[in-house]
């Protein structure tokens, strides 16, 4: 659901002005709204949320979910609860973005213009917290005691940054909540869009991005690293975690506490890292999966399924390390006979 702090909600919509100017079907009202206001996932939206299901993947969120309103296909459509009311579209995820379009509003023109001081009268700023040479910070920004934010940062509308933190030079704050002690490094961006599409006959349409990045408490962010923003539920970077240059975490990721992540790590949308996680220097993860507690994964590996608590994994695809160490001594092995 999106925070009111970085987005405009337009509505309610009844639902049959609503599947009117989706090009949906309301075949059933169900009973728990007439009208919805937001868009939410299938995990998290309410009575007055429309949410959508567009794979069989997902067909245990739908029925558990307590939406009032699920765009989806025919084929999917016996998987939403007789309490939500039900739109068929050929295209779900099509028809969503075009809802959240009609539904929620980024808050935009809140940054100060150019003929203005670079921060915001609508910011709240402790009396203690330093702003150095061009830093601009957005409307309804709030800064924590001591927080010191480097040249040339910005932190956009509706930002919150804690106590004890610092902001390195030219680094982006966008649609995220920092705790206390935080440490963003130079030239690193927090809470852009996330990579997110669905294909259309027109091409590639892009879908809404409404949710933020959450760091907690002591994480260190190093230099040049990108932070997606979730799409409809938050990216989260957990307590304690240390992340090194230049990493991409796409959008609803969420990495538990006290994980270390190494240089040129990159995990594409929903990840999972539970606490105590380590990741060296260029590994990746596809997605949509979860590594368990304490779990080691090497350099360069290239991780594509869920990995165990506490495994130690490596390779492409990635596997457990002693497996893989095996095979590459043992294709050694058979390049040195045929030399």
């Amino acid at each position: 659901m999106a925070d009111p702090r970085f987005y405009r909600h337009l509505g309610p919509i009844g639902l049959e002005a609503l599947a009117g100017a989706l090009k949906a079907d309301l075949v059933r009202k169900g009973t728990r709204c007439e009208a919805v206001s937001d868009v939410a996932s299938l995990e998290e939206a309410g009575a007055d949320d429309l949410a959508f299901l567009a794979a069989p993947g997902h067909k245990a969120l739908a029925a558990g979910s307590r939406a009032g309103a699920v765009l989806t296909t025919a084929a999917l459509a016996e998987d939403v609860p007789e309490a939500t009311a039900l739109l068929l579209s050929r295209s779900p995820a099509l028809a969503f973005a075009e809802a959240a379009r009609q539904l929620v509003l980024p808050i935009g023109g809140v940054f100060p213009s150019a003929d203005r001081p670079a921060v915001s009268p609508e910011a709240s700023i402790a009396p203690d917290a330093t702003l150095c040479w061009g830093a601009v910070v957005g409307a309804g920004a709030e800064i924590g005691a001591r927080s010191v934010i480097g040249p040339g940062a910005v932190v956009g509308p509706g930002v919150t940054i804690g106590r004890d933190c610092h902001i390195g030079p030219r680094a982006s704050l966008l649609y995220a909540h920092l705790g206390d002690r935080v440490i963003v490094h130079a030239g690193t961006s927090l809470g852009t869009d996330g990579f997110g599409f669905t294909l259309s006959p027109a091409g590639h349409v892009k879908l809404p991005q409404f949710g933020r990045v959450i760091v907690q408490d002591d994480v260190e962010i190093g230099a040049n690293c990108a932070i997606d923003r979730g799409g409809l539920t938050d990216t989260v970077i957990g307590m304690g975690t240390k992340i090194d240059n230049l990493v991409q975490i796409g959008h609803n990721c969420r990495i538990g506490q006290h994980c270390v992540i190494a240089g040129q790590v990159g995990f594409a949308g929903s990840t999972v890292l539970e606490d105590y996680v380590a990741l060296g220097g260029q590994a990746g993860a596809a997605g949509h999966l979860t590594i368990g507690r304490a779990a080691q994964v090497a350099g360069q590996a290239g991780v594509v399924g869920d990995i165990p608590a506490g495994a130690r994994f490596g390779g492409f695809p990635a596997q457990p390390l002693m497996n893989w160490k095996r095979e590459v001594a043992f294709i050694r092995r058979l390049v040195a006979r045929k030399t």
